[in-house]
């Protein structure tokens, strides 16, 4: 309808509304050159500045995504869009809002394709956290979709599980159009990851049916090619052919030729499998034409592996042979191109990031790159041909080595997170948690309301007596125990809990907790099996150390209209210090807590915790049996004294 119109004579503002509609239309069914097409001729209706303006410099920018060039669109929008979004950011008008946060949206992820992740995922927590004052479900969702896939693509597996359902719970309550098809296509991809095989299949099956739905080709082609793939790992030969045959058709329509090539690669398989000699055939027919397409290295490595394993199958040993030797011809090359890449790449990535001093490992960052390339077909923003690589991989080609740890954000002698992996993330996982507490807080059918989740805490871990370890026993014995201690600790939280080595024998755990007695139990809990351990320093050498605990709550009601500002992360962490040094000062070997009691009053940034449990606004608890004396500071320092 939107072609018939602009054949048509219209005014420029109805031209520039068709436009619109008809380049997004084209992103979604993946017609990247149409749709630039439609988005540059709406830019040329537009005037500087304008919302409108800003859409189409969006959807150019999308369309050069979805070619793979991420440099081109972050370009498009910074000349095109940024100038303008300050002021769009701050009209009173949402439709304006909301044009300038999607253009955001978009900028982070170039951002990502630009393996800039930091900058990306500041990026990204900055939109969601505008897109929740604006209640815009479909905003959250594809902000979150995003954002799983970065965190997929660091190797954090968890938190991408976790946002992406976070995705799917927004936009099946938001009823938001479009998006469930991508959302579950991504979260069975994730359950394959974690090994969650029946998650998977379930994943599966309700992207197959929301992309009917939707009408959505190209997801309802991948979900059965992904299923043909499990089907070829049973070896059901007849059930591959089936879904095979029924997707290569879907694929041909919409242009996408190298996923087209990868059916009649599976087909050859399972033919050759099932005794039919035209399947080898089959496959060195994909082999040829994805081989005249630029870029497709990858794929050709492994259909170059897969036609040495089926022709080993037939026992034609001396072809097999050769066939084997190609494929490592291609390998090696593949590996040298790619080392060549990684110091590219490497070299780019310290200059885009050095102020954050987040160097990543070459290893890490080729692997990132990889695992890019899946997911952004997923999200809707990387060319086609990127999809193929990866369907193929999933089945023939394993990783020669896994992600390295980003050394960043990791602690050397541990293993642990750094302070600066925890100044990373917190925000976004505070902001994500009062998201969900208000979404819990929502009213119900009934008209009441469910219970929200109470918070988090910050819990500050110190080591008792850690200096006579070093002195008595040398250096070596001091981190022989902090390693033994940092794996005590990971073993005594939840998966979901994050465990940062803060500095010297202290250790900080930042720990949801859905009930007010959590934080004092696993406080407890950190003390008994602490000073029930006995650590090995090597030589027959053992001993036990006690430790002593101070935490802090997040305050434990979300805010409401009207309510004070929550105080900062900092503010809870300094408080959680001042517990720690009052429970050194008390003798050692127990914690000390404190809890708001009244959260309608705002805590100063400088918040002081004995004075906040003498005056009433703060609860005290600490180890059973015990008294909590709080050391003498200098004024306007809370917490300020000294501890080993």
């Amino acid at each position: 309808m939107a072609r018939q119109a602009l054949a048509g004579p219209l005014e420029p503002d109805q031209r520039a509304w068709f436009l619109d509609r008809l380049a997004a239309d084209q992103l979604r069914l993946r017609r990247w050159d149409e749709a630039l097409s439609s988005a540059q001729q709406g830019l040329a209706l537009t005037q500087v500045g304008t919302p409108l303006r800003v859409r189409f410099a969006s959807l150019l920018a999308k369309g050069r995504l979805g070619l793979g060039q991420p440099a081109e669109a972050l370009r498009i929008h910074d000349e095109q869009s940024a100038p303008a979004i300050p002021a769009l950011l701050s009209s009173a008008d949402r439709i304006t809002r909301l044009r300038a946060l999607e253009a955001l949206r978009v900028r982070a992820m170039s951002l990502l394709g630009l393996a800039r992740k930091g900058e990306a995922m500041e990026q990204l927590t900055e939109v969601l956290r505008q897109y929740d004052q604006l209640d815009d479900a479909e905003g959250q969702a594809e902000t979150l979709h995003v954002m799983a896939s970065l965190r997929h693509g660091s190797g954090d597996v968890a938190e991408a599980l976790r946002a992406e359902q976070q995705a799917i719970d927004i936009a099946e309550r938001g009823q938001v159009p479009d998006v469930l098809a991508r959302l579950h296509s991504l979260m069975a991809y994730l359950q394959a990851q974690a090994g969650n095989q029946q998650a998977h299949e379930r994943e599966l099956e309700a992207a197959r049916k929301s992309a009917v739905e939707e009408g959505d080709d190209f997801v309802q082609s991948m979900v059965m090619f992904n299923l043909s793939d499990g089907a070829m790992q049973r070896k059901d030969w007849a059930e591959a052919l089936r879904l095979t045959d029924a997707a290569r058709p879907i694929f041909l329509r919409i242009g996408d030729l190298n996923m087209a090539d990868l059916c009649l690669a599976n087909r050859g398989i399972a033919l050759n499998r099932t005794g039919h000699p035209e399947g080898i055939a089959l496959l060195r027919r994909a082999n040829e034409t994805i081989a005249s397409r630029p870029g497709q290295e990858v794929t050709l490595v492994a259909i170059q592996k897969a036609i040495a394993e089926e022709l080993a199958h037939n026992r034609d040993f001396e072809a097999a042979y050769a066939a084997q030797l190609e494929y490592q011809r291609r390998k090696e090359a593949l590996h040298q191109s790619d080392n060549q890449k990684r110091i590219a790449e490497a070299s780019a990535a310290y200059e885009a990031d050095r102020k954050q001093r987040q160097i990543e490992t070459l290893e890490h960052e080729q692997d990132q790159q990889k695992r890019f390339r899946w997911l952004w077909v997923l999200t809707g923003v990387l060319g086609l041909a990127v999809a193929a690589v990866i369907a193929v991989s999933r089945v023939y080609l394993k990783r020669a080595y896994r992600a390295m740890h980003d050394m960043a954000l990791e602690d050397p002698l541990t293993g642990l997170h750094n302070r600066r992996y925890l100044s990373s993330r917190i925000v976004e996982e505070l902001a994500q948690m009062r998201r969900q507490r208000h979404q819990a807080l929502a009213p119900r059918g009934d008209g009441s309301a469910v219970p929200a989740e109470p918070g988090a805490a910050f819990l500050l871990i110190d080591l008792d007596h850690f200096k006579f370890i070093n002195d008595e026993h040398g250096h070596a014995a001091g981190d022989a125990v902090l390693r033994q201690a940092s794996a005590l600790l990971r073993s005594l939280v939840r998966q979901s809990d994050t465990v940062v080595r803060w500095g010297g024998e202290e250790f900080l755990v930042f720990a949801r907790v859905a009930a007010r007695n959590e934080p004092g139990e696993l406080a407890e809990r950190i003390c008994s099996q602490m000073a029930a351990h006995e650590f090995d320093l090597g030589q027959g050498r053992r001993l036990r150390r006690s430790c002593s605990i101070g935490f802090a709550c997040y305050p434990f009601a979300p805010q409401q209209a009207g309510a004070p500002e929550l105080p900062s992360w900092e503010t809870v962490v300094s408080l959680a210090d001042q517990c720690l040094y009052a429970a050194k000062a008390s003798g050692r070997a127990l914690w000390v807590g404190i809890q708001q009691i009244d959260l309608g009053q705002p805590l100063p940034e400088q918040a002081d915790a004995a004075a906040g449990v003498a005056q009433g606004q703060f609860a005290l608890l600490h180890s059973a049996g015990r008294e909590v004396s709080w050391p003498a500071r200098e004024p306007g320092h809370p917490g300020q004294g000294q501890r080993h």
